[in-house]
């Protein structure tokens, strides 16, 4: 694997450990490596799975990473791509910690 497609995607999860912890969202990150991808889905922390409540993800991404064997006559580093979706997600992911969040207006 590109190791920095590995340490995006370590950051990534990092990520999401981070703002479930905070208590305000819950953040589901699914890797899959048989087919390179993964998958990140964002719910507030009181979301109802199953039933009626239920409803679509606040957020919700689905990268592959996995470049498979360049084309010879391909001249883009195959790993740019993914690279390039794996920073997005985590500039992405960013907005949700605690700290980026906008403050309450005490009345």
């Amino acid at each position: 694997m590109n190791p920095t497609i590995e340490a995006l995607i370590l950051s990534i999860c990092a990520l999401g450990l981070r703002i479930t912890s905070a208590g305000q969202f819950h953040v589901l990150v699914d890797l899959t490596g048989h087919v390179e991808s993964v998958y990140v889905r964002i719910y507030p922390a009181d979301h109802q799975y199953i039933g009626a409540g239920s409803k679509p993800p606040l957020f919700k991404a689905d990268i592959r990473y996995g470049h498979g064997k360049p084309h010879p006559w391909d001249n883009e580093d195959p790993a740019s791509k993914p690279i390039a979706e794996l920073e997005q997600l985590k500039t992405a992911l960013a907005a949700y910690l605690p700290e980026n969040q906008p403050q309450e207006v005490a009345a």
